[in-house]
């Protein structure tokens, strides 16, 4: 990805992204509602991070275990739409996550599943950019596509929006992205959510 993204001219998009970021961690005191009690809240949405991995599996074994596999088509076209589109945006939008440019923002606590999640993130991460966050749109874009697949059995669907908004959360708590990234993600999952629909209706 780095060798088709455009020039990276310095943190401009970053410092106003991250004024962002300090609103909603400081200001609106989220960090410390997250860290009210310890590690807990901190752990839960960092295994949610590490989650993001697995829904693409997820969505085909659920399919698959209730008879309904020639529906799998359907599922990944909503999940690889919203997921892969924020490839695209990658290369004109070059920017550096916020884990690195600013570390001095990082997380008061120290977790067991953050110090794996920075192990995998540091070996095989895309620096190009983070705008939009992928994980974002993939946990989303998985929800979602469940909720359009596997109507008759919808609790699925809805324990994969909650699993994919603790992921977004934890997109801005871990510092792994900056608010901005997270909401354009969910923006691409929904994206991705119609227009498969209006599509195929117009086949």
């Amino acid at each position: 990805m780095n060798w088709i993204a455009l020039p990276h001219s310095g943190p401009r998009l970053e410092e106003s992204w991250l004024r962002w970021d300090l609103f909603l961690l400081d200001d609106l005191r989220l960090g410390a509602l997250i860290e009210s009690a310890g590690s807990l809240f901190p752990n839960i949405l960092e295994a949610a991070y590490l989650l993001t991995y697995a829904l693409p599996v997820f969505g085909v074994v659920i399919l698959s275990v209730h008879g309904a596999r020639r529906r799998i088509d359907d599922f990944y076209s909503i999940l690889l739409f919203g997921t892969l589109t924020t490839y695209a945006f990658y290369p004109w939008f070059p920017s550096t996550t916020p884990r690195l440019l600013y570390p001095e923002a990082a997380p008061a606590l120290d977790t067991l599943f953050r110090r794996f999640n920075l192990a995998v993130l540091n070996e095989y991460a895309i620096t190009a950019s983070v705008f939009p966050s992928g994980h974002t749109a993939c946990a989303f874009s998985a929800a979602f596509g469940l909720w359009h697949t596997l109507p008759e059995r919808r609790a699925y669907a809805k324990a994969l929006i909650a699993l994919a908004a603790l992921i977004a959360v934890a997109t801005i708590y871990g510092r792994y992205h900056y608010a901005v990234d997270t909401a354009a993600g969910l923006a691409l999952a929904l994206l991705a959510a119609v227009y498969p629909l209006i599509w195929r209706k117009a086949r």
